[in-house]
């Protein structure tokens, strides 16, 4: 009985101390979670990579002209009118910073139909750059599928979709 005892023991400070040495970490380890370094040293953000992706169905475009404004590299508003597929990545330099995607579906004028639908779906990620372009912090990507189907011309109306990205030297946040 004390035998087994001692096997038991010994068993347990084993796995204790296994268990330790795994999982201690310094301070200059990878941080790959939201947040990244936190304000100083190598894993401070000096910017973020941006990813905007929108997917319009083909049908949209008989009623509705869809215009997607979005954050360019400098930080500006840049804006496209899109029928199809509209995809950028970008780099923006600097903190604070902030990426913005803004779509707005409007009713074309002069329709000639009853019903019409309207159908996109969009995706926008941001991810932390420290100054060595190693990227930290990746949020969960802000995405949504809009579907409408047989809008009647009088209940047509302007769709607008807005989502941001903003950037600290701590990393990205919604």
């Amino acid at each position: 009985m004390r035998k087994n005892l001692m096997w038991m023991l010994t068993a347990i400070l084993f796995c204790g101390l296994t268990a330790t040495v795994l999982s201690s970490c310094s301070k200059d380890s990878d941080s790959s979670s939201t947040g990244g370094g936190g304000g100083g040293g190598a894993d401070a953000a000096v910017g973020m990579n941006v990813s905007y992706s929108i997917q319009v169905g083909a049908i949209t475009n008989e009623g509705y002209t869809i215009k997607v404004e979005y954050t360019d590299a400098d930080g500006k508003s840049k804006s496209e009118v899109i029928t199809d597929k509209f995809s950028k990545d970008v780099t923006i330099k600097g903190v604070p910073c902030s990426a913005t995607l803004i779509i707005t579906a409007t009713p074309k004028e002069n329709l000639t139909g009853d019903k019409y639908d309207i159908e996109y779906i969009y995706k926008m990620t941001g991810v932390a750059v420290n100054s060595k372009g190693k990227e930290f912090g990746t949020l969960k990507p802000k995405s949504e599928t809009v579907i409408q189907h047989g809008i009647t011309k009088d209940k047509m109306k302007v769709f607008t979709k807005e989502a941001t990205i903003n950037c600290t030297s701590s990393g990205v946040t919604p």
